[in-house]
Order: structure tokens, then C-alpha cells, then sequence
């Protein structure tokens, strides 16, 4: 028995020396592998083999080789991808394109066994016919709105025909861009290309517009010659048509479901009230006072291709008591210019207004002194259910002073006396807004800092252009703030912070961006940033500060 023992440890301990571990302690691992021979070698030509083969330095795994390795053209979909040792073998159950050069870029896909460090640049190229081709396009993709390099874009290349198709056709060559938004299509034949790029989500080398970002060269490209610069911005754009999916009763309104979201729409008869409902592909139909049993409503639909669709459905509401849901109102920014005695503020709401009582909307400075708000002092957005106000007021009754006239009743002139106590709140009582299904909203009261001249900032910018341009002032996260149709802005009364400014090149002169359109050939209209001499795009204002004298200069 106890020779059996010793025998079973030594079994075991024999087995302890067998397992293959990484090595324990020293220095970390940081070099990559290296591959030292490849078969086809590199630039090979008349391949006929049914396996590629590359060796390395060192042992070697293979990591997701399914999206890691980027051949153009293709590799048979079923290739199978094998490691042995210091071996990477990819067998291929098919014969590969005839007089083709195949053009393998290998990204991150092998990695060594210890610290998983990539092999760097580790690509291969060959053909299977007698030459090898040698042309390439390069360039970057990014995104114009921000300005940022687009990293991990699928860039890819169709032979050019006239019925050419980017959301429907399988590129024939493809590579990813890298961190910088740069990418570089290598072993091109002379040929007439179309070049367009795009973000693959789903990785099935074609492009849903409905959710994934793309961009294209609106030319085809005659390749003769390396091509460099090709640069793309690369955009969200739901270039599918516009569609009514649904129509039906929902609750007290009547909603219609569309195939995407839209820019705007117009409703006739214009009597109904209408909104945006969860998302702008929902169009929420309010019941009027007295409805019939059924009314042919007419639709006008704009998406933001300014691609127009004009249709017609039936609205008819449900019979059923029903609860309607409730009606809030929120009040999502104000600011108080008290120097210049402009109030402005931003309120967003649930249904769409019917009516406003504007003696129960007011700015109180005290408990004697406020200010009514005026029907021109106000715009309503209905479809987007925003209300914007801008309201001007007496400077000279937004700074406290001691006066001991008799208060005088609600007035925009009224004077104080030594008790009254600072207020500075926009005030809504109950039932100043009344919605579509009549609902009256609950009492709001939004304090309101007033601010002088000097806790503001001034941004002063000009530029180059003579076309029409839209100059924008946004946050550091590219939120518009304000925006100048001109070629010279000055925005004032801006409060401190990081700003950014950039410039729309309006090419059509409709005072808006437009993000292009691969089947009228249009890209996305130029967008241009202000940056320092150092290549910055933020802008950091101080109170009483005056930054002028910017200039954003292209051609």
C-alpha cells in the first residue's frame, strides 16, 4: 500500500511538470510576435494553394479572426482559421478568385500566449494570377458636426456603374479606419471606383441608414494613380422613404406611426392640434370640441433630406372612457440679463397648448413689482411642444432701491418700499397654460438670478467666406447655443464657460445645415471650426471678458 502511495505522487507530480505554463516573475513581455516567414511569401503571384500560412517569433493565438482579419476581396466565408504553435494556417475549403489580387489585413487578430501583445502591421498581399496590383486610395473619415476622426469606419470600394448602389451592394474591397479616422485601400487595379464609408454595426458589410453612420465620394474615382486625401464625413442619415406604418386611436389622441423620424409636418385642417408623440416618427392628432365620426386629415411630411411625402388617413377617436394622461410643464432655462432687462426662457411641456392667459404668466421682482408677459413676447412650437419666452423689462426695476410710494397693484411699473424682499421668479399660476384636452397646469415658480453686464462674456468671430454661411456658437459637447446667419457674428450677453464656434457653408442658402444625399449626389454641406494656434477647438470665457477678432479663414 504504501508503495502504491509513492507511486500516485509521483504519477501526479510528473504531471504538474508536464502542464505548460507561462513562465512566473522577470520582466513583463512587451514585444509583439513577429512573423518570420508567410506562405505565399509577400507579393506572390499564380497562388493556387488551398491554405495560407504565416510563422512567428514565438507561439501565437488567434483572437476573433472573424472580424479581426479584413480581407479584400473576401475570403471564402467558410475559411477555417487554425493555430499550431508558432503557426497561424487559415484553410480554404474553395478555390480562390481567379487572376485576383487578394490584399489580408490581420489587425489584432494574432496575438502572442503570454501578455497578448498584437502583432503590429501585420498584413500579407498576393495574387492568384500573374501580376500583383499596386494602386491604393487613402484619406479619413469624420464627423462634421463635432469634428472628431470617425476610428473603426468600414471604408469601402465598388466598381463604378451607373446603377451603383451603396445601400444595397456587398463591397468587392473594404478595410476599418483606425483611431485617427484614417484608412489606406491597398492593391488596387486601374479601374473606375465608387468610394463610400460606413459604420458596419451589424457586420454584414452593407449599410442600414436607419442606424448606422455613412458617407460618400460623390464622383467616381478613375483610378490611374495612387489617390490620397479622399476624405469622407461621415453622417446619421435615414435615407429610407417615408411611410405611414399605423393609424389608429391610442388613448384621447390619435396616432400615426411612421416609417422614420421626420423634420416637420403640416396638418389640414390646420384646426386639429398636433405634436411630435415619443420620437419624431409619432404624430399625435388631438380631438377638437366637436368631432365627427370620421375626418380626412391631410399630411405634408418633410424628413431631413428636405424629401417631402404628402399622404392622407382617416382620424377617428375612441368612444371609450378613457383617462387622459396627464399634462406637465417644465421649465428647462432662463436667464435673466438684468442690465439690458431681457429675459429669456425655454419651457417644455406634454401636449400641445390651446390657449394661454397671459395675465398669469409673469417675472415677479418683489412683492409689489412684476412684469405680464406679452403675446409677442412669446412663441409656441407646438409639433416639438416648446414654448420660448423673451421678454424685455424696465432695467431701472431690477435693482433694488429703497422708495416708500404706496404699493400700487400688479403692474410693470410698480414701485417698492423699504419691507419688500427680493423675488426673482418666473411664475406660472395654475391654469396660465391650458392644453389641448383642457387640462390647466399646476402652479410653477422658477428663481431666477438676475445677472449684470459684467457677469457676462463677448465671443467676436469673422471668416473667409462669401457664399452664405450660418455661424454657430455650441457648448463643448456641440449643443447649438446661438446662431448668426452671416459672415461676421458677435455674440453677446454669454455666460462664462467653454464655448465652441464653427461655420456652415449654406451651399443652397436655406439657412440650415443639410447632410447630403448619395442618390442626388449631395454630401453633407462644410462645417468649420474655430481653433487656436494650437489646434484647439474650446474657447474658455470669463465673466467681462471680450474675446474679438477671431477669424476662421478656408477656401
Amino acid at each position: 500500500m504504501k508503495h502504491i502511495i509513492w507511486v500516485i505522487c509521483a504519477i501526479f507530480l510528473l504531471g504538474k511538470c508536464a502542464s505548460i505554463t507561462s513562465p512566473t516573475g522577470g520582466p513583463q513581455d512587451t514585444i509583439p510576435p513577429k512573423m518570420t516567414a508567410s506562405y505565399p511569401k509577400q507579393g506572390s503571384v499564380n497562388y493556387q494553394d488551398d491554405e495560407i500560412r504565416l510563422e512567428f517569433n514565438e507561439y501565437v493565438q488567434i483572437n476573433n479572426p472573424r472580424e479581426q482579419v479584413i480581407s479584400s476581396p473576401l475570403l471564402p466565408k467558410n475559411a477555417k482559421y487554425v493555430v499550431k504553435k508558432n503557426t497561424v494556417v487559415i484553410q480554404l475549403p474553395e478555390p480562390l478568385l481567379k487572376n485576383t489580387t487578394y490584399s489580408i489585413n490581420f489587425r489584432e487578430a494574432v496575438k502572442d500566449i503570454t501578455e497578448r501583445n498584437s502583432a503590429e502591421r501585420l498584413k500579407l498581399a498576393f495574387s492568384t494570377g500573374p501580376y500583383i496590383d499596386s494602386l491604393s486610395i487613402s484619406g479619413n473619415t469624420f464627423d462634421p458636426l463635432t469634428g472628431t476622426p470617425m476610428k473603426d469606419v468600414t471604408v469601402a470600394l465598388l466598381p463604378f456603374s451607373d446603377s451603383v448602389d451603396i445601400f444595397k451592394q456587398t463591397p468587392t474591397f473594404f478595410t476599418i479606419t483606425d483611431k485617427l479616422g484614417n484608412y489606406t485601400i491597398e492593391n488596387l487595379k486601374p479601374g473606375v471606383y465608387q468610394l463610400y464609408a460606413f459604420n458596419d454595426q451589424n457586420k454584414n458589410l452593407r449599410i442600414d441608414s436607419k442606424s448606422e453612420h455613412h458617407g460618400f465620394q460623390p464622383h467616381p474615382i478613375q483610378l490611374t494613380a495612387n489617390e490620397k486625401n479622399r476624405n469622407m464625413a461621415v453622417v446619421l442619415l435615414d435615407n429610407r422613404p417615408i411611410k405611414v406604418t399605423g393609424a389608429r386611436p391610442y388613448n384621447t389622441y390619435f396616432n400615426i406611426r411612421l416609417s422614420k423620424n421626420i423634420d416637420h409636418y403640416i396638418i389640414e385642417p390646420n384646426e386639429f392640434l398636433s405634436s411630435f408623440g415619443e420620437d419624431q416618427a409619432n404624430i399625435q392628432i388631438y380631438r377638437r370640441e366637436q368631432e365627427p365620426d370620421s375626418t380626412l386629415v391631410r399630411l405634408s411630411l418633410t424628413d431631413s433630406l428636405s424629401i417631402q411625402k404628402d399622404t392622407s388617413v382617416y382620424v377617428k377617436f375612441t368612444n371609450r372612457q378613457v383617462e387622459p394622461e396627464p399634462f406637465k410643464i417644465k421649465v428647462d432655462e432662463t436667464q435673466l440679463q438684468a442690465t439690458k432687462g431681457i429675459l429669456t426662457a425655454k419651457i417644455s411641456f406634454s401636449k400641445p397648448i390651446s390657449r394661454l392667459n397671459f395675465d398669469s404668466i409673469y417675472y415677479q421682482v418683489d412683492s409689489i413689482t412684476q412684469f405680464n408677459l406679452k403675446p409677442t413676447e412669446v412663441s409656441i412650437d407646438n409639433a416639438k411642444k416648446i414654448l420660448t419666452i423673451r421678454q424685455r423689462l424696465d432695467p431701472q426695476l431690477l435693482t433694488p432701491k429703497t422708495n416708500t410710494t404706496n404699493p400700487q397693484n400688479r403692474t410693470n411699473r410698480a414701485t417698492r418700499t423699504k419691507s419688500s424682499a427680493p423675488t426673482n421668479a418666473l411664475i406660472l399660476e395654475k391654469g396660465a397654460v391650458i392644453s389641448a384636452e383642457d387640462d390647466r397646469n399646476e402652479p410653477t415658480k422658477n428663481e431666477i438670478t438676475p445677472k449684470q453686464t459684467e457677469d457676462f462674456g463677448l465671443l467676436g468671430v469673422q471668416t473667409s467666406n462669401t457664399k452664405p454661411t450660418i455661424i454657430q456658437l455650441t457648448t463643448e459637447q456641440n449643443k447649438v447655443i446661438s446662431e448668426i446667419k452671416s459672415a461676421k457674428a458677435t455674440f453677446q450677453d454669454v455666460p462664462p464657460g467653454t464655448y465652441r464656434l464653427r461655420v456652415i457653408i449654406d451651399e443652397n442658402g436655406n439657412g440650415k445645415w443639410d447632410p447630403g444625399n448619395f442618390y442626388t449626389r449631395q454630401t453633407p454641406e462644410r462645417i468649420i471650426f474655430f481653433t487656436t494656434p494650437k489646434g484647439e477647438k474650446n474657447i474658455q470665457l470669463k465673466a467681462n471678458f471680450e474675446i474679438d477678432g477671431m477669424f476662421i479663414s478656408y477656401e
